[in-house]
């Protein structure tokens, strides 16, 4: 990395001291005046400086040039080289002129355009060199060289303030950062220019100062593939799972706890690819609304790290909503099952099904929260995995059958709007029934309502799956605990309307949430 400290500093007067000393002549007066008029104007630019250093200097050379081919020539002559030197530099100072007023976090947006056009300046000095038929073709080219190599500084130096932490305040302040697309545009060269691989160098800031920008503007990273090591794996192996699924321990942009969901039954294709990207724009979208509020961030996705592909959110150390009740039976139920309702109407208002509501896809946030976790992973797990299940012939997950309607056990059978409603009537009894009180172990379960899964009574998840094809609905619960926790007769006539064989019948979201 370049030293940057003593290579930055433009120094009007010494340019202007160094002008004056070159260019004496009385009849280069008019192209004087506006080099001196660029020189302070340069001085000015807060990014790009080693570029346009190296343009003032070009400038200067320009000028002596003109000087040295003029000194013999006759008045009109002189006139003439005046005229089109001055012309090229005034033409410099225009172009020039909006790029030097820009502030810093601007200018790295636009780094690469403000490139092109200090280049587009260099190539009008060699225009009017060759117009004026001055021959200096040493002078002519080799600027071309220094010019690759001041780019190449220039874009070290951004990546340098970005990432210096004692630089944190003025990027997350700058007014710039008020408008949503400059924000996007900064978070984008943020992004695009983070390590490929994790440096654990403390004064190496950029994924922190990442980190805090989107943070403080609510944002989600511009490109949720996930590919310059925005994520890394902390935990030595999976802490949690499921039947297609492992979680492990992550850290995002070397700042926050994250949960790493890898879709073990399935390797990373161009397939994959093209279907989480699909996906990730889904999720985007839902955040924009959502900010977080009902449901759990996305941070994107990976299929570079190993061979499956997994995506990335906020790790929830409350755990699962079926975890929290049974730790904590005193929590307001009811404020959970709201919670729960808004999750889902704000997904259905945009056209989103969830797929697999239950309570181990509900997280809890820090401050108590549900969020609904995973929606839509059902059907991507089995469209990329091709998921097929022999015990029963179908793509339905045995993990869910207790919250599956009967028209997903059907040919052809496809998760709705509707199916989300049947599904969250059966959260509802899981939350209510679950661990409702300790009886002896010899007692049947259908008596205890002490199981955590919707049909405590029935003991295998097929059963139920008959049951529910049978068009039979599971029985009410008698035990007065539930009914302290909220299952009175007004909810469960609002479960009944939940349930109904027949998809149409059942109540919308926004039918449940007013009746909540």
């Amino acid at each position: 990395m370049a030293t940057f400290a003593s290579s930055f500093h433009i120094n009007p007067a010494s340019a202007l001291s160094q002008a004056t000393q070159s260019t004496p002549a009385p009849w280069l007066g008019p192209a004087f005046g506006a080099l001196t008029a660029l020189i302070n104007l340069l001085a000015k630019a807060e990014s790009n400086r080693n570029g346009i250093r190296q343009l003032e200097e070009r400038c200067l050379s320009f000028l002596a040039i003109i000087k040295n081919e003029g000194e013999s020539m006759a008045p009109d002559d002189q006139t003439t080289l005046c005229s089109g030197a001055q012309s090229t530099i005034q033409g410099i100072l225009d172009r020039m002129t909006p790029w030097c007023l820009m502030s810093r976090i601007k200018l790295f947006i636009k780094q690469d355009e403000l490139t092109g056009v200090i280049q587009r300046c260099h190539l009008e000095i060699s225009d009017c060199l060759n117009k004026l038929q001055i021959t200096s073709h040493l002078e002519i080219h080799k600027w071309q060289s220094a010019f690759e190599d001041n780019q190449r500084i220039d874009n070290e130096y951004m990546i340098h303030f970005l990432g210096d932490l004692k630089n944190k305040q003025e990027i997350l302040l700058s007014d710039q950062l008020q408008q949503t697309t400059v924000v996007n545009q900064i978070l984008k060269v943020m992004q695009e220019n983070l390590p490929v691989h994790f440096s654990a160098t403390p004064e190496y800031g950029l994924e922190s100062n990442l980190y805090n920008l989107l943070q403080s503007s609510r944002s989600l990273l511009p490109n949720m593939n996930l590919q310059r090591g925005e994520v890394r794996r902390t935990s030595s192996h999976a802490v949690n799972g499921t039947s297609r699924t492992d979680v492990w321990e992550g850290c995002y942009l070397n700042e926050e706890k994250v949960a790493i969901r890898v879709l073990r039954a399935v390797y990373a294709t161009p397939k994959t690819l093209k279907r989480f990207k699909a996906e990730a724009e889904i999720w985007r979208r839902v955040f924009e609304v959502d900010k977080g509020e009902h449901i759990l961030t996305i941070y994107g996705f990976c299929q570079t790290d190993g061979e499956y592909p997994y995506t990335v959110s906020p790790w929830m150390s409350n755990g699962t909503l079926k975890d929290y009740v049974n730790q904590h039976p005193e929590v307001d139920h009811r404020y959970m099952l709201k919670g729960i309702v808004e999750g889902i109407k704000l997904l259905h208002s945009m056209s989103v099904v969830h797929g697999d509501i239950k309570g181990v896809n509900i997280a809890i946030s820090p401050d108590g929260r549900p969020l609904l976790s995973n929606f839509g992973f059902t059907r991507l797990e089995e469209e990329v995995m091709s998921y097929f299940d022999v015990s029963n012939g179908s793509t339905l997950n045995q993990e869910s059958l207790r919250w599956c309607p009967a028209e997903l056990c059907r040919s052809g059978g496809k998760r709705t709007m509707a199916s989300d409603v049947y599904a969250f009537s059966m959260t509802v009894l899981e939350v209510l029934l679950s661990r409702l009180v300790d009886q002896p172990y010899f007692e049947p379960p259908s008596q205890l309502m002490t199981h955590e899964e919707p049909w405590a009574s029935v003991r295998l998840a097929t059963q139920v799956i008959l049951k529910v094809c049978l068009g039979e609905t599971p029985p009410r619960p008698t035990n007065p605990v539930a009914v302290e926790r909220g299952l009175d007769d007004a909810l469960w006539a609002l479960l009944e309307k939940c349930w109904c064989t027949d998809m149409h019948d059942r109540l919308t979201m926004q039918e449940i949430a007013s009746y909540l």
